[in-house]
């Protein structure tokens, strides 16, 4: 009887204890003595713009401007050969200059150069050492010491 009777002192007095630092903000919690200070909103900050604002009355180029301007890109090898790009007016939303838009995508394009890497990687044309060879064929490495396997040394 008396264990217990100290025990839910003990118990009674932590938690006491913590309420009271929780009410000054000593610990972590959600009593609180003072009265939480409204925020006032900030100020709006005005926007700097990065690019000078597009003159509405400007010509839209040329398809022929548009096709140098991205030649380099559009011939990359690493595109592939199905490139499909469409340049649209930003103001209207018509189509300025097109090149393979008529195409539908290959969705096996992206599967096939994923799978194309990984038998890269995993055909190597020949193992390294011993070592590579026999984890290639599924056995385990030999079981090397390790610093923490070897015995402890003396200082």
């Amino acid at each position: 009887m008396r264990r217990a009777l100290v025990a839910v002192t003990t118990v009674a007095a932590l938690a006491v204890g913590y309420g009271v630092a929780d009410a000054y903000d000593r610990v972590p919690g959600v009593l609180t003595i003072d009265e939480a200070a409204s925020e006032q909103p900030p100020e709006p900050v005005e926007p700097t713009p990065v690019l000078p604002p597009a003159d509405e009355s400007a010509p839209l180029p040329t398809a022929a401007g548009l096709r140098d301007a991205i030649a380099d890109d559009v011939g990359s090898s690493a595109l592939g050969p199905r490139v499909g790009i469409v340049v649209r007016d930003a103001v209207t939303g018509d189509p300025v200059w097109t090149k393979g838009a008529d195409r539908p995508p290959d969705p096996g394009l992206h599967r096939q150069a994923a799978h194309r890497g990984r038998r890269r990687r995993a055909h190597r044309s020949e193992p390294d050492d011993e070592d590579d060879r026999r984890r290639r064929r599924g056995r385990p490495r030999a079981r090397r010491r390790r610093r923490h396997d070897a015995r402890p040394r003396r200082r």
